[in-house]
């Protein structure tokens, strides 16, 4: 299952130290960040069980000090907000006896620091809350845990942890008649498979799911596995089915953030470069399977746009990060794609595309193009809604 509560280089949550000791100063904000969310940590372990009530005076003796050291950090960091919340949830949780209290709290911080790519720490926190609520965790917050920890195993490369945390988030799906769960599951597997290169295998996954969640009315599910389907096989070089069923997921979607995803898998040049942009920029703070990705993924849409030159030099850093990581499965790919570099020139491209292409396809993406050009017309601002994911 996870490592939960385990002594990581030799003391517990010692992942938020390494801010601290890769800080220029001990004052510096990310320093003293660090600092709290280990202490906030450590106060939430006091609520595990196995290690007996705590006596109330060192509780509220390390509360303080954890409560103080957050007073002290900047009130208008969305991580200090929710330290503090995390802390105060603790200190409610020791009072009522109850370690459930703080759950949600720490699944809000786990959250945030997935998003900012903190993934260690947010692998870290999701394993606390595991040992910390143990056998009390209701089903429906157990299933959207191990579901978070498989994702966040998945983006840390580590397939193998992945695939467990997913497996046990289906069956625990499974003993509750969770199918929303359930599929998310099944989900969140296919897309480790598809990590791993085996295209064929996870292209026939996301078949199977889109199917059955459509039967079953799972119209966030359907979505799921249909913008995966896209992506795999566009991985596989059938770009025009692809860019169909990645549109077919921009209409099952619900909620904004996604659609807007999919929107950027069909945009033009324009969208690619502000992606590219966006991903730059932030491009200190992703891990190196993540880097590796973004370079490949941009020297990839840099040859089809016939910059050729910016495309080699993309997927030369690509390469060097993947091969410095271990990610073999990836260097086998950015070798083969650089061996055939010119041949993504876009003129080349369309004219195999073009004579490929069956009617039917040729239709679809006609559709694909009309609903793009539909979008012009709809005003903004008219989407909403938020939904789990794999």
């Amino acid at each position: 299952m996870t490592l939960a509560c385990t002594e990581r280089d030799g003391l517990p949550h010692a992942v938020f130290l390494r801010r601290l000791a890769g800080a220029r100063a001990a004052t510096s904000a990310d320093a003293r960040l660090g600092n709290a969310a280990f202490l906030a940590l450590r106060l939430v372990d006091l609520l595990g069980p196995g290690r007996g009530p705590a006596h109330a005076d060192v509780f509220r003796y390390q509360h303080a000090a954890t409560e103080r050291l957050c007073r002290e950090l900047h009130n208008d960091c969305t991580e200090t907000s929710h330290l503090t919340g995390l802390v105060r949830a603790a200190a409610d949780a020791f009072q009522d006896q109850d370690a459930l209290i703080v759950v949600p709290a720490l699944l809000a911080y786990a959250h945030y620091l997935e998003n900012e790519l903190r993934l260690e720490d947010a692998l870290d926190v999701l394993e606390t809350l595991l040992c910390v609520a143990d056998e009390r965790l209701g089903q429906s917050d157990a299933v959207a845990a191990h579901l978070r920890v498989g994702r966040v195993n998945r983006k840390l490369n580590r397939f193998a942890e992945a695939d467990a945390a997913y497996s046990v988030a289906g069956e625990l799906a499974a003993t509750v008649a969770d199918i929303h769960g359930a599929f998310l599951s099944r989900v969140g597997r296919a897309i480790a498979v598809q990590a791993r290169g085996n295209l064929s295998a996870a292209e026939q996954s996301f078949r199977e799911i889109a199917a059955e969640a459509q039967a079953v009315e799972e119209r966030e599910i359907q979505a799921h596995a249909e913008h995966a389907l896209g992506t795999t096989l566009l991985l596989r070089g059938q770009v025009p089915e692809a860019i169909v069923h990645v549109w077919r997921a921009f209409e099952l979607y619900d909620d904004a953030a996604s659609r807007l995803r999919t929107l950027n898998d069909l945009g033009d040049r324009v969208g690619f470069e502000r992606y590219r942009g966006e991903c730059e920029s932030r491009a200190g703070e992703m891990p190196p399977n993540i880097l590796a990705d973004f370079h490949f993924k941009a020297g990839i849409g840099s040859a089809r746009f016939g910059n050729l030159r910016k495309a080699q030099d993309q997927l030369s850093k690509a390469l060097d990060v993947a091969a410095k990581s271990g990610l073999n499965e990836l260097v086998f790919r950015i070798e083969r794609i650089t061996a055939g570099l010119r041949d993504c020139a876009p003129y080349s491209e369309t004219q195999q595309q073009s004579a490929a292409e069956p009617a039917v396809l040729t239709d679809a993406l006609q559709e694909v193009s009309a609903g793009l050009a539909r979008l012009d017309n709809v005003p903004s601002g008219r989407r909403s809604g938020c939904s789990r994911r794999t």
